[in-house]
């Protein structure tokens, strides 16, 4: 992130990660959908872990 709001200050440090968007529809509009990232590995990236 680039400005205040959260536990942890802005780094200036970019991610780059995949990921998918797991989508339900019902008929032609979208029910539910799931954004599925590896977090771990922008975790390390980050250095938080």
């Amino acid at each position: 992130h680039s400005g205040e709001g959260g536990p942890i200050p802005p780094s200036g440090s970019r991610v780059e990660t995949d990921y998918v968007y797991v989508m339900e529809f019902d008929g032609d509009r979208i029910r539910h959908m799931t954004k599925i990232w590896n977090d771990g590995f922008a975790m390390r990236q980050l250095g938080w872990v």
